[in-house]
């Protein structure tokens, strides 16, 4: 059975904002989740489903393994088993469907309700106030969890992304566009800006809001193959990569590992980098992310000309994903990293994991919060490969997730949270921050490459040059086009642009380490974990 796609088009109840009043069992905090699904992590699934169950069946609601979930190689498994680290047993990851039964008392489910009624059903007591209940790791419930939305972290002035505290759906706001039009009239700085607000001043074109640019340098240098090695190789995780003459010679095709796609089905639907306008169709606005994958791709040609990348879609239009999703991605990149690890003619060499999304959870202090993505990311960094995360564009210190991870123990290469800066070089006021943050590097107003995506909004004025006596007119003249990007280029703001900066620079890094060399084919992750060391020591000097 294929893996079911959520078109939010058609299905606005893919996710729920939680509402931290219902919490049972201590303090919680706003998130976006899964409303009708549960994970759990671990071998031993059937004690966390029994846990849950008792709980489930007395709201009426009915709990059963998600079928399309399964190892592909394996049917009838139910579950994704994934590369750890070494000595560690493997991954395993599985998905609880819940649904109502007809007499239900409770008709709506809701993932959030149960797993709190089944926490508070087996405290010892009940929590102090302002106090967290943390689960025993050796607790049945302590592999459970909820499926998360996970958002790409470009900014937009709506406030489309992680963070709940935007209003309802992050993803329908005022439109600045069909406000005042700041093109008309008046210069928009001055006066009532459009944005809203301060932060949401970087959502304007002019202010670092993404708008078309012409860009007259030539296309980075990449240089000729190094002799007996390889050129530094850097992963993209995001809405795919579009057609671009910079981009022609970068971009690598991943190999499979065993029948294992690495994109997960959402990318079903149709591509973001190509069609730009799904999310109403009809409104002739470009989808907030559309380009985003391509952006970041020429961000990381314009930081190392030399490097190849590798570049995997796994959101739609929406620009989000879920945890379970994300997930199972990141486990595919694992084991085709460590299968060339452990043969070089097997597998993928990664040097650098590029990721510009998250979420918040909504009780980071619960020791099990992390589910699989953490332990799956270390894996990963254990064979030498730098993982760099976008911080978010929510201006809050509220950890974001996985750039969070930062403050947990981890072994090999560097695991690194990248805020946003101006191009003053202030930190971006959109910027979260905190002691998770590793470093800032510039994240607003950049200039990159972007699909040639062509929006409905027109210029201010158009006429067309005086005919030549014969009849004809010549070329068109008008004022520029805000959202029409044939040319190639966009100025864009946000960590998710920070972040493809660093990773960039680390890749350029390893290939000065490398002397002009190459980096070695065969993949020692001691020696990798110290090249990755020394490169991100070099390129956190920003």
């Amino acid at each position: 059975m294929a893996e079911q796609f959520y078109d939010s088009r058609t299905s606005p109840a893919r996710w729920r904002g939680l509402d931290p009043t219902t919490a049972r069992t201590g303090p919680a905090r706003p998130t976006y989740y899964v409303p009708d699904r549960l994970l759990i992590a671990g071998e031993d699934r059937d004690a966390g489903l029994s846990a849950i169950a008792e709980v489930a069946s007395s709201l009426g609601w009915r709990l059963d393994w998600d079928p399309t979930f399964g190892d592909r190689e394996t049917p009838g498994t139910y579950r994704r088993t994934f590369t750890s680290v070494d000595g560690e047993p493997p991954l395993t990851l599985s998905r609880l469907v819940l649904s109502s039964e007809p007499s239900a008392p409770l008709p709506v489910v809701d993932a959030w309700i149960l797993l709190e009624q089944t926490r508070a059903a087996r405290l010892p007591k009940q929590p102090l106030d302002g106090e967290a209940f943390e689960l025993d790791p050796s607790d049945p419930l302590a592999g459970v969890s909820l499926d998360h939305a996970v958002f790409l972290s470009a900014f937009h002035p709506t406030g489309m992304g992680a963070n709940p505290y935007y209003g309802t759906n992050p993803y329908y706001g005022t439109n600045p566009y069909y406000g005042t039009n700041p093109y008309y009239g008046t210069n928009p700085y001055y006066g009532t800006n459009p944005a809203g607000s301060p932060v949401g001043s970087y959502g304007m074109p002019g202010a670092g809001g993404r708008s078309p640019v012409a860009v007259l340098l030539p296309s980075p240098e990449r240089g000729p193959d190094p002799d007996g090695g390889r050129r530094p190789a850097v992963g993209i995780v995001d809405s795919g990569c579009g057609d671009h003459p910079w981009l022609t010679s970068v971009i690598r095709q991943a190999p499979d590992l065993a029948g294992k796609d690495v994109a997960p089905q959402t990318t079903a639907s149709p591509d973001p980098e190509q069609f730009p306008d799904q999310k109403g169709p009809l409104d002739g606005m470009l989808d907030a992310i559309s380009g985003h994958g391509t952006f970041i791709a020429g961000l990381i040609r314009q930081s190392a000309p030399t490097a190849d990348v590798y570049s995997w879609r796994i959101v739609g239009s929406d620009g989000a994903i879920d945890e379970s999703e994300l997930i199972a991605a990141i486990g595919k990149i694992a084991d085709l990293v460590h299968a060339h690890v452990v043969d070089p003619s097997q597998g993928l060499r990664l040097d650098v994991l590029s990721l510009s999304l998250g979420y918040y959870h909504e009780r980071p202090e619960d020791l099990v919060h992390d589910g699989l993505l953490r332990p799956l990311l270390h894996a990963l960094t254990a064979d030498g490969v730098t993982v760099v995360c976008s911080a978010g564009n929510d201006a809050t210190q509220r950890p974001l997730y996985p750039a969070a991870f930062t403050t947990s123990p981890h072994p090999g290469a560097p695991f690194i949270a990248v805020g946003a800066r101006n191009p003053n070089a202030t930190i971006a006021l959109f910027s979260n921050t905190g002691p998770w943050v590793t470093c800032y590097a510039t994240g607003a107003a950049v200039v990159s490459t972007s699909p040639a995506l062509e929006g409905g909004l027109q210029p201010l004025a158009r006429l067309a040059e005086p005919t030549d006596g014969k009849g004809k007119f010549h070329e068109t003249r008008e004022t520029i086009d805000p959202d029409s990007y044939v040319g190639g280029f966009a100025v864009w703001s946000g960590t998710s642009f920070a972040a493809p900066h660093v990773a960039g620079r680390i890749a350029a890094a390893l290939a000065l380490g490398a002397g002009g060399k190459g980096l070695p084919v065969k993949t020692d992750p001691a020696d990798a974990v110290a090249r990755a060391e020394a490169a991100a020591a070099k390129a956190l000097h920003l």
